[in-house]
């Protein structure tokens, strides 16, 4: 039995090892995505990015649509919330319609989570639909109704539910994470980044002296080291399963920590063997150790497939600080 889920800000694996993708067809006259960033201090779970950011309706209703393809199907309905705002119970409270029926008349997560903000509540509705389209309705009570995440089993077929049609976060990664801690991390814009996992050659992580100033970066902890190949020169790249057909701007940053000069350290990238840079001299182009270089492209896909980023050292040895892919259409 499969089960495809749909959260707020990316392709997430929960503890199952389930695939998370982003919400499809959710829509609200005021629709507000990833509001929250609380890393990994949501309790009751073992899945806690199912619930660090959110949707929330902004003074309005949300509507969720999904079309599962065979009719009359008994399915598991999971809605997946953890408060984060709201500290006192019924500062929040909205209702959940499936189908023009009512699921629950007041849902109040502060309530349910004994009190206790950033809780992990789970909201289990077993179905039987008839026709092939499920209708989720988020209706006002008061303040804001939210979700973030939500699931669809079929107890009767390994169907995938899922099609994806809404911007998304696939990676957003720091090297300076693998030298401090495991953990998400919420940087000054309030945007989730993650330790990478995913580089293929072997590597090795060069930290910042301690006191040294990071310039041009409002978040310097995100770099406070770069990870690089382990060797003179070589390629690094990392492989990843991507949806087609979308359109990704694809984003990295890179920063001078052990060239002193120019032509130290040049590097080429590539996007699926197509050369995106070529003899990039950070040094060069920042003119000091310890600055910023931050450059991004757009990128489509034609189709689900693997995408591949590679850099390739002419001199020196190829490295990264950040690295992100974002759906943008």
């Amino acid at each position: 039995m499969t089960s495809t889920a749909l959260n707020t800000y990316g392709y997430i694996l929960d503890e199952y090892n389930t695939p998370y993708g982003p919400f499809v067809n959710l829509t609200s006259s005021n629709l507000v995505c990833d509001r929250a960033c609380v890393g990994n201090m949501v309790s009751r779970t073992n899945s806690p990015l199912l619930y660090t950011s959110e949707c929330i309706g902004a003074g309005a209703s949300m509507t969720l649509v999904i079309y599962p393809p065979n009719p009359n199907e008994n399915l598991t309905l999971t809605y997946y919330g953890a408060e984060m705002f709201a500290t006192s119970i019924g500062e929040r409270t909205f209702s959940l319609t499936l189908n023009g029926q009512t699921w629950i008349s007041s849902v109040d997560l502060l309530a349910l989570g004994d009190g206790m903000p950033l809780t992990a509540i789970n909201l289990v509705y077993p179905a039987n639909i008839s026709g092939t389209t499920i209708s989720l309705v988020f209706g006002v009570l008061n303040n804001n109704p939210k979700i973030g995440a939500f699931s669809l089993v079929s107890a009767t077929s390994a169907t995938n539910y899922a099609t994806i049609n809404h911007r998304s976060t696939l990676v957003r990664m720091s090297s300076s994470l693998n030298t401090f801690l495991n953990l998400p991390y919420c940087d000054v814009h309030n945007i989730l980044w993650f330790t990478d996992t995913t580089w293929s050659s072997t590597y090795a992580l060069t930290t910042v002296p301690s006191g040294q100033t990071i310039h041009n970066t409002l978040d310097p902890t995100l770099f406070s080291s770069d990870i690089r190949c382990g060797g003179t020169t070589g390629t690094l790249s990392i492989i990843f399963p991507v949806k087609g057909p979308y359109t990704y701007n694809v984003s990295w940053s890179m920063m001078e920590i052990t060239a002193t000069g120019t032509n130290q350290h040049v590097v080429s990238g590539y996007i699926n063997g197509v050369l995106i840079f070529a003899n990039l001299d950070v040094y060069a182009q920042t003119g000091a150790q310890y600055t910023v270089y931050t450059n991004s492209t757009l990128v489509s896909i034609a189709s689900d497939s693997t995408f591949t980023f590679s850099i390739v050292a002419s001199s020196g040895n190829p490295c990264y600080s950040l690295f992100s892919l974002v759906q943008v259409s």
